[in-house]
């Protein structure tokens, strides 16, 4: 499974995401959604592991779609803070899922 941190930030599942039924690509079957489910599991449960600093960055960077700045603004902090905090989040996240590829778009 491949997270995208794309340009706008977002994050997201490459190939993780179930398609609706209408859309199933051939040849995909029914093991690489729940694979694909397993993984996003596994993140969600680590995110929540993270202290809350760095689980807020993260969620107001990669799923509230925030800037840097509005997410300093959000949380009291610098911009240089979000930036360590996001670093050292996604940092942990790669050690704890070394099965998890985490590239940008």
């Amino acid at each position: 499974m491949t997270l995208n941190l794309s340009g706008t930030g977002r994050l997201c599942t490459a190939g993780g995401t179930t398609a609706p039924e209408g859309d199933r690509r051939e040849g995909r079957g029914q093991r690489g959604g729940l694979a694909a489910r397993a993984d996003h599991l596994a993140l969600w449960q680590e995110i929540r592991g993270l202290p809350p600093r760095m689980r807020a960055t993260l969620v107001l960077r990669y799923f509230e779609d925030l800037t840097e700045a509005q997410t300093a603004e959000a949380l009291g902090c610098s911009v240089g803070s979000v930036k360590s905090q996001t670093h050292h989040a996604v940092a942990r996240l790669r050690a704890v899922l070394p099965d998890l590829e985490l590239v940008r778009e």
